[in-house]
């Protein structure tokens, strides 16, 4: 089992207004716990940001390679310019697939955009995470590599040189 780094980011439905039942406050417990059940850490916190549609162009285009991608992405493009997101670098045993697995799967051509019961949110109705690994035919380490430089350009800098992450980059 080799140790990974992965990116993940909290959408904007996470930060919005309302939140009846403090269903996002126990979206972010579970996910926390859940990443601590399978030996995951969060290794960096980012500070909140808003996409612009240079950033949607360059994180979202493999969703235009999905059936109906073009209205896919346009909708994806209009909830992620909606407000802030904030992203995080979570590292552990099969950190991509682990995480993956802790939020579900996302795609709206298989689960409407909605997380699903092989998630740790089975009862929310909004897919209030993103995580590495899920472009379509994209190899997921190429991706997470990617997504972390992306969103943390001078911390990918230290990760590259630190011998704690050397498995992952080699």
């Amino acid at each position: 089992m080799s140790k990974q780094l992965s990116l993940v980011i909290f959408k904007p439905d996470m930060f919005s207004e309302s939140d009846t039942g403090g269903v996002k406050n126990k979206i972010k417990e579970k996910f926390f716990a859940a990443l601590t059940e399978n030996g995951l850490e969060v290794i960096l916190t980012g500070k909140k940001f808003r996409f612009t549609e240079k950033l949607m162009q360059e994180h979202y285009s493999h969703v235009k390679a999905y059936n109906d991608g073009q209205r896919i992405f346009d909708n994806t493009q209009a909830f992620m310019l909606s407000g802030e997101s904030l992203p995080m670098i979570v590292w552990g045993p099969d950190a991509i697939a682990a995480v993956r697995k802790i939020i579900g799967p996302t795609r709206e051509a298989k689960t409407g955009l909605r997380v699903t019961s092989e998630s740790a949110f089975k009862d929310s109705p909004k897919n209030y995470i993103h995580a590495s690994g899920l472009a379509k035919g994209a190899d997921p380490f190429i991706e997470a590599k990617q997504e972390i430089a992306r969103f943390f350009p001078n911390e990918y800098k230290r990760l590259v040189k630190d011998p704690k992450y050397k498995e992952f980059f080699a």
